[in-house]
């Protein structure tokens, strides 16, 4: 099965930059910001949009964590007016499923609003890189248009859930992080 977000882009080391790495050259302060927003992302859609933000779950699948154990992998798009404006992927390994059954149950409710409240987490360091948005988005315009992904790690205590979020281009200019 084909995914709008490759496996490779949540697991690789390569590629990959940390906030001391990303420079004013590449991204605007304000798209650094928006970049290194830790609140909850469906709030600053819902600030950029003034309107509700809905999730779609497009599926959610069995994938093997690195310690040969079965998980899931969710792809989800957050959307405003049935348009997506965010393509996330989160994999939830066996054990934290276990623990937080709920997660696999997730549907069409936002992991971030979900984990803060029903869990204690620790969110990891945010990374970032390009990627083009056309295979995500469908953006059929003939030429690559890149776009910022970011990724991190979420602590809970049985274990760590990866999420990794690329945005529709042109939209971290209008999140304005409190």
């Amino acid at each position: 099965m084909n995914y709008f977000v490759p496996l490779d882009w949540l697991l690789s080391a390569n590629g990959w930059l940390s906030s001391e790495d990303l420079t004013n050259q590449m991204a605007s302060p304000a798209v650094r910001a928006a970049l290194e927003f830790k609140g909850v992302l469906t709030t600053a859609l819902k600030g950029v949009y003034g309107r509700p933000v809905l999730v779609e779950c497009l599926r959610q699948t069995d994938w093997i964590d690195p310690q040969g154990m079965v998980g899931l992998r969710r792809d989800v798009f957050l959307k405003v007016d049935d348009r997506p404006c965010v393509a996330a992927s989160t994999l939830m390994p066996a054990n934290v499923i276990e623990r937080y059954p709920w997660l696999a149950n997730l549907g069409n409710r936002p992991l971030g609003e979900m984990l803060e409240n029903h869990a204690r987490y620790r969110r990891g360091a945010f990374e970032f890189t390009q990627v083009d948005a056309n295979p995500i988005f469908r953006l059929m315009n003939g030429t690559v248009q890149y776009t910022w992904a970011r990724r991190c790690r979420f602590s809970l205590d049985v274990g760590d859930l990866r999420v990794m979020e690329a945005f529709l281009p042109g939209l971290l200019d209008r999140i304005k992080p409190e």
